[in-house]
């Protein structure tokens, strides 16, 4: 799996561990270890999505 391909699926990966069973997600998410830019990429995009998440969360309905 080339970066590109990586990052799109990672795009894809909800906050909280929902995917972890799906194989694609996990090759994904075990590879980046080895792509430490997209490690890091990965880990801003996850905090901006648990962020959103609380805050969507916590608004008035």
């Amino acid at each position: 799996m080339d970066d590109a391909e990586l990052q799109l699926r990672l795009c894809a990966c909800r906050p909280h561990g929902q995917d972890a069973d799906d194989p694609l997600m996990r090759a994904a998410l075990d590879s980046l270890p080895r792509h430490p830019g997209l490690e890091a990429w990965h880990q801003q995009q996850t905090d901006f999505d648990r962020a959103m998440c609380r805050h969507v969360g916590q608004a008035p309905v």
